[in-house]
């Protein structure tokens, strides 16, 4: 049984390549249709996470406590209910760890304005 039970209702777009090149032959990425999950917790909250030092530093709104088993990674977002839709900047795995293994990830995001 998981350490911890996620009920709360959020969805989730993956950042996904569609198949197509650029003029310059880069491949074009887009967002994939939205999708259903549930979520441990998730707050709004102004912040900056340092990452080696002041130069590596990463501005978030808000934060997300989605299951490690949804694989999330940057550029995907995330809906909040009522608080709209929000990129996703920094993925922390607290399983990671050789202790103790919660099945959650540490999900900062930056609000989407459009």
């Amino acid at each position: 049984m998981a350490d911890f039970v996620c009920l709360l209702p959020a969805r989730l777009r993956r950042y996904v390549a569609t198949g197509q090149r650029d003029a310059r032959g880069n491949v074009v990425a887009g967002l994939a249709p939205p999708e259903p999950i549930l979520v441990w917790a998730w707050y709004i909250s102004e912040g900056s996470v340092e990452l080696e030092g002041h130069a590596g530093r990463v501005s978030f709104d808000a934060t997300c406590y989605p299951p490690t088993s949804l694989a999330i990674t940057a550029r995907d977002e995330i809906e909040l209910p009522g608080e709209g839709w929000f990129q996703v900047r920094l993925v922390a795995d607290y399983d990671n760890n050789p202790l103790w293994s919660p099945g959650l990830a540490d999900v900062k995001l930056r609000k989407v304005n459009g």
